[in-house]
């Protein structure tokens, strides 16, 4: 609109327009003026659309470049996280093969004292053996001694001191074998260790005349320093019993059995023979089974009580000593 004014006012100017004189000019000057007017317009409307379309092009990649930047920014802040991650990855990776390492080297030289023990053990346990049969060995030798000296004696007082002397080393005898015949035990069984003694008393009767023994004990299990010394009482009984009541006109009768008291165990030793002249063990005898008896309970910090009930009856009270082994049979 202004660029066409300006044209017209230039022209009055020059003199090349000229001052319509009719209507039918000036008409025809409006129009022309209308018509500059309008492609004033489509043009500045054109100008502005292109205008409009630039700036939305500026604001699409302006955008454009905002999302790549964003995309840059997260991609870096990724690659960091990442490296990072690896770095801890790496770090603790590193470490735990330094750990294994010490780990490994911890558990050859465990194994190694392991086996080490283990060869000790073996050893050990061959050593102790090896000890127990020969004191087996040993005491058989002097139950032989004995009895060969046996058949040389004709005092019946002295051969009854001699086999009671056999039968107590073969009280002893008896569990050095057990031990012997079992490697690494440290307990041993009580029932079995009482059937031998038992066994062996019976060889010295008549066949048609060997005691009746009822065992009552149990599973129950003894190691050396414990059993050795039930096993010289039980010894002592036995041959008591064998020696006072095989003889009282009846077929012997002997029960042994085993409970757990207050004190620790109790024996329970009883048989069908006349019993006790006083009632009780130290009047009947005052020789070396008594003492043996005695000396035998207290060594278990227990005691001996003896009585008279339909035969002669012991109990023995007793704990047991230095239990550290945990094998029995």
């Amino acid at each position: 609109m202004l660029l066409v004014c300006f044209l017209f006012c230039t022209k009055l100017l020059t003199g090349q327009t000229r001052i319509p004189k009719t209507n039918i000019n000036s008409e025809q000057a409006k129009a022309r003026v209308v018509e500059s007017a309008e492609a004033v317009n489509i043009l500045t409307a054109e100008k502005q659309k292109k205008i409009d379309r630039n700036t939305q092009e500026i604001a699409r990649r302006a955008h454009l470049l905002k999302v790549e930047k964003n995309r840059k920014e997260s991609l870096l802040l990724f690659n960091v996280f990442l490296i990072l991650f690896a770095s801890c990855l790496l770090y603790h990776y590193r470490r735990l093969r330094i750990a294994n390492k010490k780990t490994n080297q911890q558990a050859a030289a465990l194994h190694q004292v392991n086996q080490e023990l283990s060869d000790s053990l073996e050893h050990q346990v061959a050593l102790q053996r090896e000890v127990h049969h020969r004191i087996k060995n040993n005491l058989q030798t002097l139950i032989g001694l004995v009895e060969l000296q046996s058949e040389e004696i004709e005092d019946k007082v002295a051969l009854e001191s001699l086999d009671a002397m056999s039968n107590r080393i073969h009280s002893m005898a008896a569990i050095h074998e057990m031990l012997y015949q079992k490697e690494g035990v440290r307990l041993i069984n009580l029932l079995d260790y009482t059937r031998n003694l038992c066994q062996h008393f019976s060889n010295f009767s008549a066949q048609n005349n060997q005691p009746i023994f009822q065992l009552d004990i149990g599973n129950r299990h003894f190691n050396l320093e414990t059993l050795m010394p039930v096993g010289m009482m039980l010894n002592e009984l036995l041959t008591n019993s064998l020696k006072y009541a095989n003889n009282f006109g009846q077929r012997l009768k002997i029960a042994i059995s085993l409970e757990v008291d207050t004190e620790g165990y109790r024996i329970t030793y009883r048989d069908n023979g006349p019993g006790f002249p006083q009632g009780q063990l130290e009047e009947r005898t005052g020789g070396l089974g008594t003492y043996l008896l005695n000396s035998m309970s207290r060594q278990l910090n227990g005691r001996l009580i003896s009585r008279n009930d339909n035969g002669a009856v012991y109990e023995i009270f007793f704990k047991e000593k230095n239990r550290k082994g945990t094998l029995a049979f």
